[in-house]
């Protein structure tokens, strides 16, 4: 089993860059993150038409950009001028839908280190997987230890083509987290023997003793996810988890129970 051993900040992930606090998936929620003083952040990543790995949480980019537009269906060349930041109440200005490559070369810049989601779209598992691969092998050296990606997503078959992808064509052997579904945490050790990751990332409010026992007895390093009250968090801490993501990560960087946290009884 991975176990890692963290100081309070590194158990945070901001979940899409800065959470709720700032544009989801955009180079300014890194910056941000990174000057409130996290360490670690997540991100998603999706293919557009013409096979350009570029950021995003959902196909559709009406909710972030007011344009009723499907990546899948467009080339990056249509996508660039796009605003993805100004829909946020935080932010007076634009920003355009980063590229991998772009936003690899800024969470590097700022010395944080990513979680990256693979989101795949219409059976397009082995296409993501590669293309990922391919760019994320080329942004870390194999001697970069302590800053690689972990790279994470709710479907076995991508996460099983970038193990295969990262192995054989670029000599890299990235950490990997299966997330599971929320309404299949009873079947995860069903779904994580499809393959071979280092990670089970359960949703935080299904993290039992029971299910956080049986994941590290399998091996597995226990990470949650959509972590929202402090408690809940030392709560999953106390049982194994070792990271979580969150749409508030302010609340624990501000909270002094969370910081004093002296790590699992």
């Amino acid at each position: 089993m991975t176990k890692l051993s963290l100081t309070n900040v590194e158990h945070i992930v901001g979940h899409k860059g800065y959470g709720d606090s700032a544009p989801e998936n955009s180079l300014i929620a890194f910056q941000m993150a990174a000057d409130a003083g996290l360490t670690h952040i997540e991100f998603d990543v999706r293919l557009t038409r013409d096979g350009v790995a570029v950021l995003a949480n959902k196909d559709n980019l009406f909710r972030v950009s007011g344009v009723d537009i499907n990546i899948s269906e467009t080339d990056y060349a249509d996508l660039v001028d796009l605003d993805i930041a100004s829909y946020h109440g935080n932010i007076d200005f634009s920003q355009g839908i980063p590229t991998l490559e772009q936003a690899l070369k800024e969470v590097k810049r700022l010395n944080l280190r990513p979680q990256i989601e693979l989101k795949s779209h219409n059976g397009n598992d082995s296409e993501l997987a590669e293309k990922s691969a391919q760019i994320i092998s080329a942004s870390y050296s194999s001697d970069e230890q302590g800053i690689q990606p972990l790279i994470t997503s709710f479907s076995p078959a991508a996460l099983n083509a970038y193990i295969q992808a990262s192995a054989s064509a670029y000599q890299h052997d990235h950490q990997t987290g299966l997330l599971v579904h929320s309404e299949a945490t009873d079947q995860w050790s069903h779904t994580a023997a499809q393959g071979d990751y280092d990670f089970i990332h359960i949703f935080s409010k299904h993290i039992t003793p029971a299910i956080a026992d049986a994941v590290q007895a399998q091996g597995y390093g226990l990470n949650a996810y959509k972590m929202m009250g402090v408690e809940d968090a030392i709560e999953a801490l106390n049982l194994g988890a070792q990271r979580f993501t969150t749409d508030v990560p302010e609340l624990f960087l501000a909270d002094t129970a969370f910081q004093s946290f002296g790590g699992p009884d």
